[in-house]
């Protein structure tokens, strides 16, 4: 026999299962009373649905997906690249602290020192000198050596004659050609105009008759001394004669035991 209970179960059980059933019926029935408009409202909506499906899935669709997405990942580097170059304090570029605008000091310019000019004397002549000095002899002086130099700075060009005793007086002047002084004899000289200095008293060898200075013609790479040589050394006159390029301008001097002759440029 059934308790209470059981059967109050049963009720329970068997009024669920008509009540589904009845309530299956009773949205079926709904659906089937529904109007045709809602029907075709309802069609309409799956529709749509399948259409936006189908252009999601497009590949111009996933292609404008891709591209969308790379822009927005484009702008973000940008912008992380301005913040990571952007100074604080200032917008430029600047070799100080951050902020500062200050030029950038420059150490003054160091004078300069200028070198000290050349101070060239003058004295040139160009006509024939004669400088007289009175001397005992004997000894007769003698012309021990010829030497040769250039002056750019000053623009002229030396000969030195170096002397043994006192100085000798000299006289100086201008040929047109070169001879031996006891001979007569021409000497074929470098250069196109042409120098003679002769000194008195004095000569080019010893007591004994060794010469103390070149016999044959000497030349020179100067500008305007282009040679020398002896023209003469005979009974106390030595002669020096002087090729020159040109040049027409000289001065003769004097230093302790030489006698020089410049030539001008």
């Amino acid at each position: 026999m059934k308790t209470k209970a059981a059967l109050h179960r049963e009720a329970l059980h068997s009024e669920a299962e008509h009540g589904g059933a009845g309530q299956g019926e009773a949205e079926h029935r709904a659906a089937e009373h529904r109007g045709p408009e809602h029907r075709g409202a309802e069609h309409r909506g799956a529709e749509r649905k399948q259409a936006e499906y189908r252009q999601a899935r497009a590949p111009g669709a996933r292609c404008l997906v891709v591209i969308r997405l790379g822009a927005v990942v484009l702008l973000a580097l940008g912008a992380a690249a301005c913040a990571t170059s952007a100074k604080p304090g200032g917008g430029g570029t600047s070799s100080g602290p951050a902020g500062s605008s200050a030029p950038a000091s420059t150490a003054p310019a160091s004078p300069t020192t200028s070198a000290s000019p050349v101070s060239c004397p003058g004295g040139w002549i160009t006509g024939p000198l004669t400088v007289a000095h009175q001397i005992a002899v004997p000894p007769v002086p003698v012309a021990e050596s010829i030497r040769t130099g250039s002056h750019p700075d000053c623009r002229f060009d030396r000969l030195v004659i170096d002397f043994s005793g006192p100085t000798p007086g000299y006289r100086a002047r201008f040929v047109t050609q070169v001879v031996q002084d006891a001979s007569g004899k021409p000497i074929t000289m470098p250069g196109t105009r042409f120098l003679v200095i002769t000194f008195s008293p004095a000569q080019g060898h010893t007591a004994s008759g060794a010469s103390t200075l070149p016999a044959a013609v000497q030349t020179t790479g100067y500008p305007m001394l282009r040679g020398y040589a002896v023209s003469g050394d005979f009974e106390g006159y030595l002669s020096i004669a002087l090729g020159l390029a040109g040049g027409v301008r000289y001065r003769v001097g004097e230093l302790p035991g030489r006698v020089y002759v410049d030539v001008s440029w």
